[in-house]
């Protein structure tokens, strides 16, 4: 009984330490799956067109120089000649520049 006592013993002591062992950390989410930081620029509404019922497209020219054509529920109201705001995100959205 004693012989048997010291072989298990040992395995005993080693399974109940690492039971109490922590779990290793959660593996950061590769680059590929984080969403990136959203963007906002200024720009100007150039054009408006209004398409299916509640949706348009506008013709935004950035403060930067370049065209943007978004399309999205006309929710807002925007006016041409109008500054707004562009948060690119995945997707290009256009809001009244606050």
């Amino acid at each position: 009984m004693e012989v048997v006592l010291r072989a298990v013993l040992p395995v005993l002591l080693l399974a109940c330490a690492a039971a109490c062992a922590r779990p290793p950390p959660p593996a950061a989410a590769p680059a590929a799956e984080m969403p990136a930081p959203a963007q906002h620029r200024l720009g100007t509404i150039l054009a408006i067109r209004p398409l299916a019922p509640g949706s348009a497209e506008y013709i935004v020219r950035a403060d930067s120089g370049a065209t943007i054509v978004v399309v999205q529920p006309d929710t807002e109201r925007l006016a041409v000649g109008e500054r707004v705001r562009l948060h690119e995100q995945g997707r290009t959205r256009v809001t009244r520049a606050r």
